[in-house]
């Protein structure tokens, strides 16, 4: 494929890439990472909450007083 005379072909499959041992990451793995960049974010802030919701006296679902 590196070899290919089509630009797209070769740009597509790297001689690099093809050469290197380490495996392309799985969906798995990027999901992971992408929670733990998340989670390094999420504790570099300080958290505010806003109550949004008015609970009712009889909590009971569907009453909104």
């Amino acid at each position: 494929m590196t070899n290919s005379r089509n630009y797209i072909i070769q740009a597509v499959f790297l001689e690099s890439e093809q050469k290197s041992k380490k495996r392309p990451e799985t969906a798995i793995t990027q999901f992971k990472n992408s929670v733990n960049n998340l989670m390094i974010i999420l504790r570099d802030k300080e958290p505010s909450y806003i109550r949004c919701i008015k609970p009712n006296e009889s909590k009971r679902a569907g009453i909104v007083i």
